[in-house]
């Protein structure tokens, strides 16, 4: 941490250009003065309420009235009176404003975020110290009591750790275990902001009634990281609106933001934009010039049968969540009776969990996975997404391609789906996926009939492959999972429940409101 400079005597002349070097080379020892984009900014801090686990420090632009005030704490500014004398003066008004509007400050350090938790690095280190860390261009202003980590943690640590932390969200009704590491996913990516380049996708939690705890996982989510409730926004679809709360987002250095029960149609071209660029560019109300800064927070954001508009999708970690429960706000049949009280009082030890995963895979050389990377997001996916998949968890990017056949499968082809199955196989037999379509694209079988080309075109469709090109069983199955239990005239397909064989899971067509198979 810098520490405040001795006094340093500044003389006021006529070459400006002088006297506002040598003013900014005594703020460049100042503490807590940073630039910020292409502005100067403080961090300020409080450590009464930072003891209090709330949020203790925030950025914010260092404004004239303040400059003024610094310059004359660290500053003795001095004018020639007569021929060799000098005395005592005020800050002149030029000379605040040539600092203010100079848009670069040598030798004052760049800051990118103000941060609750220590900071990672790529190397596997953590910065633990309060203050500001150069390496990672982050301020750590840590809140409740220290935090201990194992300095060389092994891959079992972080499969235990995994493990310690599916059991803070266990009660929640995800609908599988991608679903469940995606969660996890969305604790990591903070932590990870600072050992990465480039941007992280949105997490989104989809659910099918209200009551099911999708804004109370959110703010478990916050509770392990930062000790309190996510930053919460609403959405909009006013574009300059919604880039204006953006830009607020980036100039305070925001670390999460949580966009609550959305009811309308999901995604535009500002957020697409948000979600991968690390620097935002808008004018600043009450400002006549353009500001930039980094943009690094990690977005979530939740609501019940969403519908996801544009490019969005592909930007988006997806979780949905399914409650068995017709009244989901009034369960008590929860292992975790106090879920916020709990994470509080284990905070250290989940957010320690959380370090473990990834300072165990940095440290172990960042071992490569077999997924894929996943563009705009590659330094997410190296990082998050492998050491998740590294600690034996299923990959959560898998979930994403649930979301991207919700959003392209073309309703009337689905329709046209479940008709042809009812008329090729009908209602309540169960069927593996890859066996059927063996049956239907068998070299040298005989000719198909009319109610088997039927069904195989209408696989084609919901596929989105060419005539007669089906190979990829997965992928239909992923499409199919991402529609399942939808109606269409009275029927509904879905998997078999809690069955499982070497072949595959089995799936179903059924009457709705008839018996579960």
């Amino acid at each position: 941490m810098r520490r405040s400079p001795r006094k340093k005597t500044v003389c006021i002349g006529p070459d400006e250009y002088r006297v506002i070097r040598e003013s900014i080379g005594v703020l460049a020892d100042c503490p807590n003065i940073f630039v910020k984009g292409d502005a100067l900014v403080r961090v300020v801090e409080d450590l009464d309420l930072a003891a209090q686990l709330q949020e203790p420090a925030r950025i914010t632009y260092l404004e004239e009235p303040f400059l003024r005030e610094l310059l004359t704490e660290h500053i003795n500014l001095v004018e020639k009176a007569d021929g060799r004398s000098r005395r005592k003066c005020h800050p002149p008004p030029w000379l605040v404003k040539g600092i203010c509007h100079r848009k670069e400050w040598p030798g004052i350090p760049r800051l990118e975020a103000v941060t609750n938790f220590p900071l990672l690095r790529k190397d596997g280190s953590v910065w633990t110290k309060r203050g500001y860390d150069s390496v990672t261009r982050r301020y750590y202003s840590p809140s409740g009591k220290p935090l201990e980590l194992n300095p060389a943690p092994t891959r079992a640590d972080a499969v235990a750790a995994v493990a310690r932390l599916h059991a803070v969200f266990k009660d929640f009704p995800l609908i599988g275990n991608a679903h469940r590491v995606a969660i996890l996913a969305g604790v990591l990516t903070p932590i990870a902001r600072s050992a990465f380049r480039g941007c992280a996708p949105l997490l989104l939690v989809n659910g099918d009634a209200s009551g099911s705890g999708k804004t109370k996982m959110f703010h478990m989510i916050a509770y392990i990281l930062i000790g309190q409730e996510m930053f919460t926004r609403g959405y909009t679809r006013d574009k300059e609106e919604l880039r204006k709360q953006i830009t607020s987002i980036a100039l305070q250095g925001t670390q999460m933001v949580l966009i609550d029960n959305i009811t309308v149609p999901f995604g535009d071209s500002v957020l697409d934009l948000a979600l991968t660029t690390g620097r935002w560019g808008d004018r600043v109300l009450g400002k006549l010039e353009n500001c930039e800064s980094v943009l690094q927070a990690t977005w979530y954001a939740n609501g019940n049968h969403m519908k996801i508009v544009g490019d969005s999708a592909r930007r988006i970690l997806y979780a949905k969540m399914e409650s068995k429960h017709p009244h989901p706000e009034l369960r008590d049949d929860f292992d975790i009776k106090d879920l916020p009280k709990y994470v509080l009082e284990h905070r250290n030890e989940l957010l320690a969990a959380a370090f473990t995963i990834l300072q165990a895979y940095l440290l172990a050389g960042s071992p490569p996975q077999t997924a894929s990377r996943i563009g705009s997001f590659e330094g997410w996916s190296d990082l998050v997404r492998a050491a998740l998949i590294w600690a034996d968890c299923e990959d959560p990017w898998a979930t994403n391609e649930l979301l991207i056949a919700q959003v392209d499968t073309n309703s009337t082809s689905y329709s046209e789906f479940v008709h042809s199955w009812m008329e090729r196989i009908g209602l309540d037999q169960k069927v593996v996926l890859s066996q059927l379509i063996q049956e239907l694209y068998a070299r040298n079988a005989q000719p198909l009939d009319e109610a088997s080309c039927n069904l195989r075109a209408a696989i084609e469709a919901i596929a989105g492959t060419r005539p007669g090109s089906l190979t990829d069983t997965q992928a239909l199955a992923n499409r199919l999972r991402a529609l399942r239990r939808r109606e269409v005239d009275g029927m509904k397909l879905d998997v078999v429940a809690e069955e499982r064989q070497s072949a595959g899971q089995r799936w179903v067509l059924r009457a709705i409101g008839g018996p579960e198979l």
